[in-house]
């Protein structure tokens, strides 16, 4: 066995098999030719002295030892990523690679932000610091509860979630809050109201978005008042996954949803007569970006907050003020 031959980059291949169960789709990951991965994972495999994969499991799965060791190849390699930010931070510049987790119910409207930013489309500047030419930003859609978990386990680097968990272990930066505002059937009883009370709300005439996004929470914990108990049945239900879904539901079966400001303002919807805002104290929800305390990472987190918080703005209008409102928290 002699295991200080192993190099990094058979370790990446190995990870790379272990994610995609698949040699050529392995390969086109980590743009190679399938011949020459295969060459460095039996290279690898032998200079261990024991198989890493079962090659006779359809599709191929990593032997029972292979799964320990490809655990502690996961480590090494996600270490070795950390140096590019121990070395670029002397330099003033961001180096290496982060990986970013949003909210499916934020991600379509800060998602572009970053790619506009980092397609060299913009001449935001966000002081000193700089991409350089091999930093690469990693943005991925992931509900709330799986975002916390693999941020607490380090699996990804930032997130944006509605809400601030308590922790110790992570660091808090507020990017914005929005009010949530109610879309009404455009022959709904609440129609006439100027601005609608929480407690007019019926939770069983409510199109609300599917069990996991956050959004959904807040909204049914605010729109069932004090029903909040109340099991709530009717004869069809759909598990809708996004704001265009719910538009349509209650277009077509009546009732009502919730939207967040940002959705409405960016798909121009704020001027319908059917979209109320709530009476004081407006319910908002607000949106934070996290990251560990323990990051070694901390000026790209600082740059991209300082990214989206010039980008928001313009968005979100005229800056709310925090009287006469309330934060809906995450339950």
């Amino acid at each position: 066995m002699t295991i200080d031959a192993v190099t990094l980059t058979q370790m990446r291949y190995a990870l790379a098999l272990n994610e995609t169960r698949s040699f050529s789709n392995a390969a086109r990951l980590c743009h190679v030719t399938q011949s020459t991965l295969s060459i460095q994972i039996q290279k690898m495999e032998e200079l261990l002295g024991l198989p890493i994969f079962d090659r006779n499991k359809k599709p191929l799965e990593p032997t029972a030892v292979g799964a320990q060791i490809l655990a502690v190849f996961e480590n090494i390699i996600e270490a070795t990523e950390n140096i590019p930010y121990i070395i670029d931070k002397r330099i003033d510049r961001l180096g290496g690679r982060l990986k970013l987790g949003i909210i499916p119910s934020v991600s379509p409207f800060l998602a572009p932000v970053l790619a506009q930013s980092f397609s060299g489309r913009t001449n935001q500047t966000s002081g000193a610091l700089v991409p350089s030419d091999d930093f690469q930003l990693m943005v991925q859609d992931i509900q709330t509860s799986e975002l916390l978990r693999m941020l607490e386990n380090s699996e990804i680097d930032g997130a944006i979630l509605a809400d601030s968990p308590k922790s110790s272990w992570m660091d808090a930066t507020l990017l914005f809050s929005e009010e949530f505002l109610v879309y009404l059937h455009p022959q709904h009883a609440l129609l006439p109201r100027s601005n609608i009370r929480s407690e007019d709300l019926d939770p069983s005439d409510a199109w609300i978005l599917e069990e996991g996004h956050c959004f959904g929470t807040q909204s049914m914990g605010l729109c069932s008042g004090y029903a909040s108990e109340t099991e709530v049945i009717r004869k069809f239900r759909y598990g809708a996954g996004s704001f265009d879904t719910l538009i349509g539901l209650v277009n077509a079966g009546g009732g009502f949803t919730l939207l967040p400001w940002l959705y409405c303002f960016r798909n121009k919807l704020l001027d319908l007569k059917n979209l109320k805002k709530f009476e004081d104290p407006v319910p908002v929800r607000e949106v934070y970006y996290l990251h560990r305390k323990d990051s070694l990472k901390k000026a790209a987190h600082e740059y991209l907050v300082s990214v989206l918080k010039q980008a928001l703005p313009p968005l979100m209008g005229e800056p709310k003020s925090s009287t006469g409102t309330r934060s809906i928290p995450v339950f």
